[in-house]
This record gives C-alpha cells, structure tokens and sequence, in this order.
C-alpha cells in the first residue's frame, strides 16, 4: 500500500509539475533560408564573403533558470569557404605575426531569423576579430578592436546585407 501511496504521489507531483511549466507553442515556420553577403577590405583590396544561413526548428528544451520549456533553433551556414572549425558562424580572414586568427563573425543566429518575439530588436550585424587558441584548441582568448585590426593587418568592414527575419507565428 505504501508503494502504491508512492508511486500515486510521483505521478502527481510530475504532472502538476509539467502542466504548470510554461511551454513555449511550436512555430508555424520551422526551417529558412536567409541569404546574407559581407564584404571586407583588406590593405585596400575589396573582398566578399556570401552564402545563406539555413535555420531549423529543433524542439524544445527545458531551462533550470526559470524552470520553462524553451524553443530551440539550429542554424548553419552554407556556400562559404574558409569556415572555421571551432566558432559558430565564423570565417578565417587571416592571420596575425604571433599565430593568432583573424575572424569574420558573420554575427548571426536563427531564433532572430525565425522571428523569435524575444530577438525581434536584436542587432545583427559582422565583426572582425583575433583569437589565439590554445595548443589541445580548447580554449581561446579573444582581442582585437575594430580599429587595432585595420591599423596593423588592413582588415575592415565595409558593407553588409542580410535577408529580412521572417514573420513567425506561434500556436499548438
């Protein structure tokens, strides 16, 4: 009887618990094809990074912090060369006297493509930077303002385009 109280009383407590846990609706849209283009200079000479960011629905996560179900979104980049390995969305443009990388950060992320309501005001934009990274690459340290990279390595933005967020809606 005991076991059976036990049992009763887990069951219970796991659904009062799940149904009082905010659980963010599906999207209507659930994948996207975003083209984007940066161009750079370096020492004078104007280069182009362009491709599309292909963005996918990928469920829902349960976060500890506020104790809710999330929903989480996968993004990739596609038709660029000189992908970096390591960091999300970035591209090698360079590199540094010491053995550092220079980076183009293409600066963006799916749930703002998707039209996540909380990334609506986000700012998307590229930027450059160096990272030195440890021997075993499990670590790395970034530097580099803007103006420190175009003074000694030539390196500067100077446009970029993305295709527009879409308008997502969220139901059951």
């Amino acid at each position: 009887m005991k076991k059976l109280f036990c049992i009763f009383a887990l069951i219970l407590l796991l659904s009062t618990c799940l149904t009082s846990c905010g659980v963010e609706p599906a999207p209507k849209i659930k994948e996207g094809r975003f083209n984007f283009s940066v161009t750079y200079e370096e020492w004078g000479e104007a280069k182009a990074v362009s491709g599309v960011f292909v963005c996918e629905y990928a469920g829902r996560s349960f976060t500890l912090e506020g104790g809710d179900f999330t929903r989480e979104w996968e993004g990739s980049v596609e038709g660029v060369e000189k992908l970096h390995d390591t960091f999300y969305a970035t591209v090698r443009v360079g590199e540094t006297n010491d053995g550092g990388e220079i980076l183009l950060d293409l600066g963006v992320f799916a749930a703002y493509f998707m039209g996540e309501p909380g990334f609506a005001d986000s700012v998307i934009e590229p930027s450059l930077y160096i990272v030195h990274s440890t021997d075993d690459n499990l670590s790395s340290e970034s530097s580099g303002t803007p103006e420190e990279i175009e003074e000694l390595y030539g390196l500067k933005i100077i446009e970029y385009h993305y295709d527009a967020p879409v308008e997502n809606s969220f139901g059951k």
